[in-house]
């Protein structure tokens, strides 16, 4: 047994394809900023992907990702609407409002953290004309923050909803790549088929080291994006590094493999945790995500065993979850925990 965590996929390491592009990119010396081969290699293989001819720049993270989409899609006066789970509202230091003076979220609530259809009409209704902000951006998460997907209907419908609207549709697509496995859809079928003008292409959950990619399907949208992303500092000196791993992870098929690998290990430790009576899954598992109440003791208990996990406070429960290296044995090993610490409590 490799690991004792279930914290986060964030904790795992670079995958074997990652990594070789990695070590491949630090050769020789190529121009800077952007310049070099490998970043204009992985930009085509990353459309190829796709299936489209989007404009694709490499920064830091998803931050960065997501709060570049919303500065470059809305105006002073226009606010973000997401789900009240969604990360741009809760994991990010209010940083909409640090790229994109004064932005103001708005929420649509929805079950399973999935934004409802038909919420854009009360949002804007409630705006109070010019006293208030007018709705300009969606934001969808996808995978959203407790684990479940977006099909493809769903995301068309609030594309509709909001295209009609005179709004942008942006994707919180940090791991995307599992969605796309678990819904058994092309990258596209979830993106811009779908009517998403914007999409922040996380890799760095499923694999990568460092990096991600923000994707901009609407042409418009993209007009001088490429200065914000150096007024950021974003435009990375030595970008191969960030660019060059997308290069075998997408052409090997390593995405795929590595989101099936962490969402086949959830289905199997959700179906081992659901049958403890006394465990309670909150959310479907449709992804590496499992959400679950825990009686009392039992969370203390296996913290003391060496398991590294930890309360989802504002969804709800406990969070188990699962990463591209996630092996069977340490889901066993964490279940008979949880059946030891049972048979003494009984």
């Amino acid at each position: 047994m490799k690991s004792k965590n279930f914290a986060s996929d964030n904790n795992a390491g670079i995958s074997p394809q990652a990594m070789r592009g990695l070590i491949e990119a630090n050769e020789g010396h190529v121009p800077a900023y952007g310049e070099d081969h490998q970043t204009t290699q992985a930009k085509e293989v990353i459309q190829q992907w796709l299936e489209t001819r989007a404009d694709v720049y490499f920064v830091t993270g998803g931050t960065a990702a997501n709060c570049l989409s919303i500065a470059s899609s809305i105006r002073s006066y226009q606010s973000v609407v997401c789900h009240p789970f969604a990360h741009i509202e809760n994991d990010e230091c209010h940083a909409p409002s640090f790229f994109k003076a004064g932005v103001q979220l708005r929420f649509a609530d929805g079950p399973n953290g999935k934004m409802k259809l038909g919420s854009l009409d009360g949002i804007i209704e409630s705006s109070h004309g010019v006293h208030g902000t007018l709705p300009g951006l969606i934001s969808i998460t996808q995978c959203t923050e407790v684990g479940t997907c977006y099909t493809p209907n769903e995301i068309k419908a609030l594309s509709n909803e909001a295209h009609q609207k005179g709004m942008h549709v942006h994707m919180d697509g940090a791991r995307f790549s599992n969605a796309c496995i678990s819904l058994a859809a092309s990258p596209a079928e979830l993106s811009w088929r779908s009517g998403v003008d914007l999409l922040s292409l996380g890799g760095v959950k499923n694999g990568l080291g460092f990096g991600e990619v923000l994707v901009v399907f609407n042409k418009e949208v993209s007009d001088r994006l490429d200065y914000r992303v150096k007024q950021s500092g974003q435009l990375m000196s030595k970008m191969r590094f960030l660019s060059a791993p997308w290069i075998g992870y997408l052409e090997s098929g390593e995405w795929k493999s590595n989101a099936q690998n962490a969402n086949e290990m959830a289905m199997i430790f959700s179906e081992k945790m659901d049958r403890f009576d006394f465990i309670k899954i909150l959310y479907p598992v449709e992804t590496n995500a499992i959400f679950c109440e825990m009686p009392e003791g039992l969370p203390e208990y296996l913290e003391k065993q060496g398991w590294n996990f930890y309360p989802f406070n504002k969804v709800g429960g406990w969070r188990l979850m699962t990463s591209w290296d996630s092996q069977i044995d340490e889901i066993e090993a964490f279940v008979q925990d949880v059946e030891f610490w049972a048979h003494k409590m009984s």
